[in-house]
């Protein structure tokens, strides 16, 4: 298989990022030179996107329940850089506004609640929790207090 087969083949798995393309036609034996031309073409033709492909990390991430944190770490361990990162916040802050992020923050804080002992779980603990799946402390702050206005739980420490 040459170059453009095998980049097509690997694509025709789910989207990449350019990092994953180029680490796997290296991997596949071809020279830096003409994985750099391939990398360039499918970005031309458009099938390869970091941007998009960010904008799609969040979008399934936010389903899932993380924060934005987590979604980003996740992208910097795929290779996007910085800039398409940003540029893919610019366009995620339009669909999902910061309320969104503090609602789902606060979903998430519920959801623990419920599978876990109420009266065992410390404030500091769900705050772990809460920062380990990618929110902000700002955000875990904003859905304690609301949990506590609720009185859907009273904090233990």
């Amino acid at each position: 298989m040459n170059i453009r087969e095998k980049s097509t083949y690997y694509l025709s798995l789910g989207s990449k990022t350019q990092k994953q393309v180029r680490d796997y036609l290296q991997r596949k034996g071809f020279s830096p030179q003409d994985t750099e031309q391939e990398i360039q073409y499918l970005r031309e033709m458009n099938y390869l996107n970091d941007v998009t492909y960010s904008v799609t990390a969040y979008d399934s991430g936010y389903r899932k329940g993380y924060g934005p944190h987590y979604i980003k770490a996740k992208l910097i361990q795929k290779g996007v850089s910085v800039s398409d990162m940003e540029e893919a916040d610019g366009l995620i802050l339009e669909e999902y506004p910061r309320d969104f992020v503090r609602n789902l923050c606060l979903t998430q804080a519920q959801k623990i609640l419920s599978n876990s002992d109420p009266h065992r779980l410390t404030r500091e603990k769900i705050k772990g929790k809460l920062a380990y799946r990618g929110f902000d402390y700002e955000d875990i702050d904003f859905a304690l207090e609301q949990l506590e206005r609720e009185e859907a739980w009273k904090p233990n420490g």
